[in-house]
Parts: C-alpha cells; sequence; structure tokens
C-alpha cells in the first residue's frame, strides 16, 4: 500500500506542477489513488474479518459492529470507481441480501454476499451465533475485492471515465443513498452518503490542478463541503430532511461538478444509456432516453413512427373481435381502465386475465414489461398482448396482411419505415410504431419535478413533508426509486426488482390469505419468486385506481395502510420469501396524510401525446 501511494502523491505534484493548460489525461493519477483507496479498502475488511473471527459473545460485538462500518465507509470512498470498473463484483459485494435467479441459468438461485448480507447477521440480536456466515462473508468480500483490484491494475481511467463514474455515483447517491437501501438494517446511510461525497472529491481533486478550472473547482469544493457538513449536522435517520439536501445541496453539487467537467473540456460518454450523460441530475427536464431501455435495433424514435403507433393504438383490426390496445388502456384514465382485473375477450368475462392494466405513461422508461417481468421491451409485450387468447386474440402476420390492403395504411408505413419502394407492413414494424408511442407518453413534469428544479411554489407543506415520509420512515423510496419511481436500478437502469410483498385476495386486515397469482414464479419456477410481482411506477398514482397486481385496494389509504402494517406479514399471511421488510412501519395518521399528499403530486398527464 505504501508504495501505491507514494504514486498517487507523484501523479497529483505532476499535476501540480503542470503548465496551466488543461490537463490532456488524468489516468495515471487516477488510477493510483483509485488502487490505493481499494488497498485501504482492502486492509480494513481485513481489520472486519479478524473482529468477525473473535465474535464470541456479547463482549465482541461492539467491536465488530465498528470494524464493519469502518470498511463500509472505505468502500462508500471508492465506490463510484468499482461500480464503474467493476459492475459485476460492485453488485455481489454491496447488493441487496435477496437471492436471486443466475442470468446465465435460468434454473440456479444466487444466495446473496456481500455488505448487506453481513449487515443483516451483525446487526441481529445474536451476532455471535452466526460467527462463521459472518466470517464467511467477509472472506468472500475479501475474495471479490482482490479481483476488483486485479482489474483496476489493468484498466485505463480516462478523464471521461472518472468524471462519468463520479456523475454515475451522484445519480446513485440521490435515489439509492438517500433512501437507505443499502444499508436497510442498521440505517448507516447518512454517515456513508458523505463518505461518498469526500471520495467524489478526491478524485475530483486529481483535476484541481489546472489553473483554468481554479474557481470552478473551488465552487465544487464548496459545495460538496457544504453537503458533507450537512449531512454531519444531522445524523439522524428519522429525522433527516431529505428533501432539503437534495434540492440544497446535492443537485447544487452535481451542478457544479458538470461546469467543472466542462471548464476542463473533458467529453461525454458515448455509451447509449436511459439517464443521458449530459443531464447534470437525475431530476433534470429530459433527462431520460427511451432509446436506452430499448432494443439496440431500435436506433431512433420518431414523431412519425410514434403518430403511426397512435393510430394502431386505437385500431380494432389488431383484434379479431375489435378490442384495441386502448380498450385496456384508455387515455382518458391515465391509459389505465380503472378495473380489478381487466376484461377478458373470451365470453366479456372479467377475472380470466389475471391483472388489472398499468399505466402506459411513462412504460417506455423502465426495462421489463408486464407484472411478472416475463418481456424485457415493449416490441415483446406488444407480440404477447395481441396473442394472448384472452385479451386481443390476434395474430400479427395475419394483422399485417389485412393493413397492407389499405393503401393508406401502407403509405403510413412506407412514410415511418420506408421508401416508395418498400411500403411493406409486418409484424416487426407494427410492434415497433406501438411501442414507440408508448415511448412517446413521458410525463415528468409534475409538482415535484418542477420543485426540484426551482419552482419552490410547487410543493406544499404537506407534501414536502410527504417526500420525507416516502424517502425515510416509509421506505418507499428504497423501492420505487427516485425519480422515476418504478422498479428499475438506477442510475445505469439496466435490471429491474422484483418484490414479494404478500398481497391478499382480498382486502382484509386480519387472517387474509394470499392472492393465487403467484406471478413471476409462473415464468421463472424459482419459489424465491413466489408471488414476487415487478414494482410499478407511482407516477399518476391517483389516478390508476384499483391498486396491486390485482386490484385489491380501491383507495391509497389502504394501500399505505397495508405497508404501513408491514404487508402480507402484518395481517396473517405468511411467507418465508416476503422481500418486503415484515416490521410495521408505525405511521403516525398526519405521516400517512403527508404520504398520500406527496403521491398525489406525481401527477402529470398534461405532456403525454394522446390518440
Amino acid at each position: 500500500m505504501y508504495q501505491r501511494l507514494v504514486a498517487c502523491c507523484l501523479a497529483v505534484f505532476s499535476l501540480a506542477c503542470s503548465s496551466g493548460q488543461p490537463y490532456a489525461d488524468s489516468s495515471d493519477a487516477v488510477q493510483q489513488s483509485y488502487l490505493a483507496r481499494l488497498d485501504e479498502l482492502a486492509r480494513r475488511v481485513e481489520q472486519l474479518d479478524s473482529a468477525a473471527a473473535n465474535l464470541h459473545s456479547s463482549a465482541n460485538v461492539a467491536s465488530a459492529a465498528a470494524a464493519f462500518d469502518s470498511a463500509r465507509q472505505a468502500f462508500k470512498q471508492v465506490e463510484h470507481l468499482i461500480a464503474y470498473w467493476s459492475p459485476t463484483a460492485h453488485d455481489q459485494i454491496n447488493g441487496p441480501a435477496i437471492p436471486e435467479q443466475d442470468p446465465d441459468a435460468p434454473d440456479v438461485v444466487l444466495p446473496p454476499d456481500g455488505f448487506q448480507v453481513l449487515e443483516e447477521l451483525l446487526f441481529a440480536e445474536s451476532p455471535w451465533e452466526v460467527r462463521d456466515d459472518i466470517v464467511e462473508q467477509t472472506r468472500i468480500v475479501r475474495a471479490l475485492l482482490r479481483r476488483v483490484t486485479m482489474q483496476a491494475e489493468t484498466i485505463r481511467m480516462t478523464d471521461v471515465a472518472a468524471f462519468d463514474a463520479v456523475h454515475l455515483d451522484l445519480g446513485r447517491l440521490a435515489s439509492l443513498g438517500l433512501s437507505g437501501f443499502d444499508s436497510p438494517v442498521a440505517q448507516r446511510w447518512i454517515g456513508e452518503s458523505a463518505e461518498s461525497l469526500r471520495g467524489i472529491k478526491t478524485t475530483l481533486a486529481l483535476f484541481a490542478a489546472t489553473r483554468r478550472a481554479s474557481t470552478e473547482w473551488a465552487q465544487t469544493v464548496q459545495w460538496l463541503n457544504a453537503a458533507v457538513a450537512y449531512l454531519h449536522d444531522h445524523p439522524e435517520p428519522l429525522q433527516f430532511n431529505h428533501l432539503e439536501f437534495l434540492v440544497e445541496y446535492l443537485i447544487p453539487s452535481s451542478r457544479s461538478i458538470d461546469t467543472l467537467r466542462q471548464a476542463l473540456n473533458v467529453g461525454l460518454p458515448g455509451e447509449r444509456r436511459g439517464w443521458l450523460a449530459q443531464s447534470a441530475t437525475l431530476f433534470d427536464s429530459g433527462a431520460f432516453d427511451p432509446l436506452g431501455f430499448s432494443p439496440r435495433s431500435v436506433e431512433r424514435i420518431t414523431s412519425q413512427s410514434a403518430a403511426l403507433g397512435a393510430r394502431l393504438f386505437i385500431d380494432g383490426r389488431l383484434s379479431p373481435d375489435g378490442r384495441t390496445c386502448s380498450s385496456c388502456h384508455e387515455p382518458a384514465r391515465a391509459f389505465v381502465d380503472g378495473r380489478t382485473r381487466s376484461i377478458a375477450r373470451t365470453g366479456g368475462k372479467s377475472g380470466a386475465v389475471l391483472r388489472n392494466s398499468p399505466t402506459l405513461i411513462n412504460a417506455g422508461l423502465q426495462v421489463g414489461s408486464f407484472s411478472d417481468l416475463r418481456t424485457t421491451y415493449l416490441e415483446d409485450q406488444i407480440d404477447d398482448v395481441v396473442r394472448n387468447p384472452h385479451e386481443m386474440g390476434g395474430d400479427l402476420a395475419h394483422i399485417a396482411d389485412i393493413l397492407s390492403a389499405d393503401a393508406s395504411t401502407r403509405e403510413s408505413f412506407a412514410t415511418v419505415f420506408g421508401d416508395a419502394a418498400d411500403s411493406t407492413v409486418n409484424s416487426w414494424r407494427i410492434r415497433r410504431a406501438i411501442a414507440d408511442y408508448i415511448r412517446s407518453l413521458q410525463a415528468l413534469n409534475a409538482p415535484f419535478d418542477r420543485y426540484v428544479r426551482g419552482d419552490r411554489s410547487a410543493l406544499d407543506s404537506s407534501a414536502q413533508h410527504g417526500f420525507n415520509v416516502f424517502m425515510g420512515k416509509g421506505r418507499c423510496g428504497s423501492c420505487h426509486f427516485l425519480p422515476l419511481t418504478n422498479g428499475t436500478m438506477p442510475p445505469e437502469y439496466r435490471k429491474a426488482e422484483l418484490e414479494v410483498l404478500g398481497v391478499p385476495s382480498e382486502a382484509d386486515t386480519v387472517w387474509a390469505i394470499i392472492d393465487p397469482d403467484v406471478g413471476a414464479y409462473g415464468v421463472s419456477r424459482l419459489f424465491v419468486q413466489k408471488h414476487a410481482f415487478k414494482t410499478p411506477t407511482l407516477r399518476n398514482i391517483e389516478l390508476t385506481a384499483p391498486y396491486m397486481h390485482n386490484g385489491v385496494y380501491e383507495t391509497l389509504e389502504q394501500v399505505i395502510d397495508f405497508y404501513n402494517r408491514g404487508g402480507g406479514a402484518g395481517i396473517g399471511i405468511t411467507l418465508p420469501n416476503q422481500t418486503l421488510p415484515p416490521d410495521p412501519l408505525n405511521l403516525t395518521p398526519a405521516e400517512q396524510s403527508a404520504l398520500i399528499a406527496f403521491l398525489r403530486a406525481l401527477t402529470d398527464t398534461i405532456t403525454t401525446s394522446k390518440p
């Protein structure tokens, strides 16, 4: 470690002695700093390993917990670089303590590892009773860190990559960090957020030697120091003002860092993403690109394609009996149908369709469709709905033949997808046009959005309080990730979360019975996903009742009461795989009312296109 620290200092010194012109490439300095911080993290995890090995009784708990805190703080200081350069190892080191399906082997369930598992074990009632498990986890983390270090020794850390890693980490902090997502048991997220900002400052300091950006660097330091000081001065999670910190400290810090990047002439990555690299924060207007949530075959989205999709959306020729997409996704109802379960086409009876229709507003800004996540992209979701005998009962190849017989429709397809010589109407183009229309249904200008962008009159005091309940005591933000409030994981937006809540078949509060819908288990056949469902968006939720996949709750008050009781576990349902914490939230009536006020401040349908 000593040699790496010396190398890091020499690299920084060489920057300080530069000519004053923008430094062309700080890769050596950033890499040496990265390696030095990884060494320090490894040292602290080794200390945690020793403390865990000595955990024989209650007398040793405090020292083991202190060693854990020390290791996690060191991890947070370098997390932005680990997540950027070793994303798989990062997710293993600090992923949720929930078993997952192996993406390369669908029949294999992967047990969780890493810091969050350690937290659950160490902060349990009698951690010395699971000492062997704790030791096993510390050694898994040590092995993962060795892999990260080996990768760090071979990478080329360009200036663009360094700033991009910082950019993504600021999004991670605003969405996951401030919700307590990765410290659900010990609730150490305030101090750890401060360490994240200190780590960001350490990386950015390697660029500060250029005199050309001295003013911008001074402003960045001022903002980061102020943010860290706020966290230090407000250490109590339940009293923390998430909204004040976000709008008065974190967002300005993020904008200052982007200004520094521009002053240093550091470019942006060319990677296609859901969150646009040129948006300084997740909360900027136009921060999200539906192309980042689309298959690679979709190279661009045009207004002409969306307009064609809007016509197909209400075209009865897509179903043998004239049903349309808008039959279940009514534009006037925020693109839902207001039913507990959508009406099936077979006999016109309700119930054959297992679930109710979700809103399509912002549906293009998520990974995965359907409550069971059985499809990844909108094109596949459309194909599934059209073919489903209970929903539309059509066949896209046959539908293409019908549409081809219409000269006006052929002309529209030629305009959008081809030219005068190629007016082909085929199943892919039909799916693509409807998907592009759904992607155009973006609405992210609700009162909440306007507030965080500077309009301090957009939220009343009740909604502001509700935001703090949402991110704090209510734990809503740890599953419904800001700002989209769906379950697609920020800041990379490449993976969607499934949750087992214990939703009942009826709105009972005692001796409830689990809804028979097995959710994602019906697709994966993995027990850990039995009764697991996709986390939906909360945008426009006041307009999309009834709630839950089966429409069991008619009001937001009922939904919040369900969560307040601890989900299924609090109303008499026993599920060994429930992922929702079973402990009651103990929200007061005033807190529940404020939470509803905030949820209503997520309403925005004005900017959506309508057929």
